[in-house]
């Protein structure tokens, strides 16, 4: 009985899945340039989503009418003319059940945002069209707007 010799099939299934000639010899290509890799990275950074900013509000003393107290919270963008734009909002209000703490969480697409911009979180609680509370704006500024972050803010 005659044996015949398969040992050249694996050779012809290699060159027909992977093809005669290797591609990148043959269109003369060659490992990326350092300019296409950085230009990779910051399109990946650059990528939109959905991010989530959350905190505590807690007063700054016990004096300050607070629970059961409706707050607006919103992340704003400082311009360079000194005007603010509102990117998200919400309204929060601290209960006992809370601890006395008012939680809120605000999520955005980041495709609202500058790519040089300057974020902060203001808090403010209105009653009868008066102010009874608000933070310091210049003490909740985000830091890493393009990620999911914490901060946390003490009311006066």
């Amino acid at each position: 009985m005659k044996r015949k010799s398969y040992l050249w099939l694996p050779s012809l299934l290699a060159l027909l899945l992977l093809g005669c000639e290797n591609d990148a010899v043959q269109s003369g290509s060659q490992a990326p340039s350092e300019s296409t890799l950085l230009a990779a990275d910051s399109q990946v950074e650059m990528q939109h989503k959905i991010v989530t900013l959350q905190g505590v509000i807690k007063p700054a003393n016990r004096e300050v009418p607070f629970v059961e107290v409706p707050a607006v919270v919103t992340l704003e963008e400082l311009n360079h003319g000194g005007e603010a734009k509102v990117i998200a909002s919400t309204l929060v209000k601290a209960s006992y059940e809370e601890g006395f703490l008012a939680s809120y969480q605000l999520q955005y697409d980041t495709r609202l945002l500058k790519k040089n911009g300057k974020y902060y979180v203001r808090v403010a609680a209105n009653q009868n069209n008066q102010l009874l509370w608000s933070n310091n704006i210049l003490s909740s500024g985000v830091a890493h707007p393009r990620s999911d972050s914490v901060v946390n803010i003490t009311v006066r």
